[in-house]
């Protein structure tokens, strides 16, 4: 039996941001877009003012000046209304597909926790769905990067325009669904069971990855947590 999900709607998104850290990164901006059987449909794109100077190196890959951002609408406005969006979307049933989820999730989060002004719902988050992670739970041997050009020219999916929110959304939306459609392993689970099945796929990177770290004698504090990041105990001692 197929599962519901991989023939209805799906909410693709991704943000452009300030830097590679999810805890302390900005975005500056982000596409939400839901596709289906029936085609595309944008649900929100966003040009945000991230309050602070935007680094050289990450206005090379998203192509978003300061000046250009100066422009965008207040970040505390644009976490709001893209939480509203993910969320409105899960009301209705609708999965967000988000590329490497635990980033992209972590930086809205970390933009709205200190916004007395927004709530989030008691209920759990929405349904996700990571081609990252599902990826790694499929083919933990494969040889190569696992990043969304990759994964795209592994799974023959159409590619986009990479490094723009919108082009990296529909992508990863893309993937998703060819991973589906060619891998049984998936095609039978629920969303709640997708969950489940993610979370454990990460832990278990997350352990290796912990224990190929302390054999080289490195800091191997790797988080575990996903699709939401908390801070490892280092990132908290240097905060304090």
């Amino acid at each position: 039996m197929t599962a519901a999900w991989l023939t209805g709607n799906m909410l693709a998104f991704d943000t452009e941001t300030t830097g590679p850290d999810p805890l302390t990164a900005r975005i500056v901006t982000a596409h939400a877009v839901e596709c289906g059987p029936g085609g595309a449909l944008v649900r929100g794109s966003w040009l945000v003012n991230p309050e602070m100077p935007i680094p050289p190196e990450a206005t090379a890959i998203h192509k978003v000046t300061d000046e250009m951002a100066a422009g965008g609408i207040p970040r505390s406005t644009a976490h709001v209304e893209i939480a509203n969006v993910l969320l409105g979307a899960a009301a209705r049933g609708i999965p967000i597909v988000a590329m490497n989820a635990s980033y992209d999730l972590t930086v809205l989060n970390a933009g709205l926790t200190p916004l007395d002004q927004w709530r989030p719902p008691e209920d759990p988050l929405p349904a996700i769905l990571d081609p990252h992670v599902i990826d790694r739970g499929l083919n933990p041997f494969r040889k190569g990067k696992r990043q969304l050009l990759d994964l795209a020219k592994s799974y023959k999916v159409r590619l986009g325009e990479a490094h723009s929110a919108d082009g990296d959304a529909l992508m990863a939306a893309r993937i998703v669904w060819a991973m589906a459609q060619n891998c049984k392993d998936i095609q039978h689970l629920t969303l709640d069971e997708m969950q489940g099945w993610q979370q454990a796929t990460h832990r278990k990177w997350a352990l290796q990855y912990r224990n190929h770290l302390r054999s080289q004698g490195k800091p191997s504090d790797v988080d575990d947590s996903w699709p939401i990041r908390k801070p490892t105990q280092t990132e908290e001692r240097s905060a304090a």
